[in-house]
């Protein structure tokens, strides 16, 4: 048995790269109309320590656990889950997965862990998971391993995968507006209801 547990060495490295809009927000959300300091300032601690409180979760309870017969998945709230060994047909490692982030795509490596219907087990990203681990994992569940080398996006991914790649990442910008208006609706009628 072989267990696995997410890189903080990675992950830390991906933060870094996030404080600056997390600054712009702030500053945006302070020159709110009618928002005084004292609620504002909660609002904000609460966020961190929910924020932190998931991190801290995640990172001392997710597990992976290759086993002799099954793969056994660890989530960061303590419940798991185990697929036997004959129903795992196929790893896919994209060295370079293009995933649309606002304005920008961020290229990092993804691992598909799937199954004999082709929908994917368990789905890995290099903000928290190295590429060594990937390859690790793959080798240790004696599966197949086909390894992906040019940039793809999930378009490209969705085409040879169908049934492994989620809407959400299928259509990240039509999903990304229609979240961006619900917000929008909200923030306009929470200001002009009052």
């Amino acid at each position: 048995m072989r267990t696995f547990t997410p890189a903080f060495s990675t992950y830390r490295k991906q933060v870094a790269g996030s404080i600056p809009a997390v600054i712009v927000i702030g500053v945006v959300g302070f020159l709110r109309i009618r928002q005084p300091l004292p609620v504002y300032a909660a609002e904000w601690l609460g966020i961190v320590i929910l924020a932190y409180g998931y991190l801290a979760l995640y990172f001392r309870n997710t597990r992976i656990k290759a086993e002799p017969h099954s793969l056994s998945i660890h989530n960061a709230f303590g419940s798991h889950r185990s697929i036997a060994q004959q129903h795992l047909a196929q790893a896919v490692l994209v060295r370079s997965f293009a995933q649309a982030s606002g304005m920008t795509a961020i290229a990092r490596a993804r691992l598909l862990i799937l199954d004999d219907t082709g929908r994917v087990v368990l789905r890995w990203s290099g903000q928290t998971w190295t590429e060594d681990q990937m390859r690790s994992l793959a080798d240790s569940l004696a599966i197949p391993l086909r390894v992906i080398d040019g940039p793809t996006n999930a378009k490209a991914l969705r085409a040879a995968y169908p049934r492994a790649v989620t809407v959400v990442e299928a259509h990240p910008t039509a999903i990304g507006l229609g979240i961006f208006a619900v917000v929008f609706v909200a923030v306009i009628v929470a200001v002009f209801s009052t």
